[in-house]
């Protein structure tokens, strides 16, 4: 199965920038191809679904206070 991993940013309060790598579950990942195969833009690599399921998971993993980067948030190989 494909493995996919995005890098999510914060900001802290103090304004520091702390990096969160976080892997999507299996059946995200299978939501995500099931897109792509349909050729919705939604699941393309780097589009919006895959990308909603990573924050999802990231913001989870730092204290409520943190700023997410949203537009710097990357895919990791």
């Amino acid at each position: 199965m494909i493995t996919i991993k995005y890098l999510c940013p914060f900001r802290s309060p103090t304004g520091q920038v702390h990096e969160v790598v976080v892997t999507l579950s299996d059946n995200e990942v299978g939501d995500v191809l099931r897109h792509r195969a349909l050729g919705r833009g939604a699941g393309a690599p780097g589009g919006p679904l895959e990308k909603g399921y990573a924050w999802h998971h990231a913001v989870k993993e730092v204290p409520v206070d943190y700023m997410p980067l949203f537009e710097q948030a990357h895919l990791v190989q």
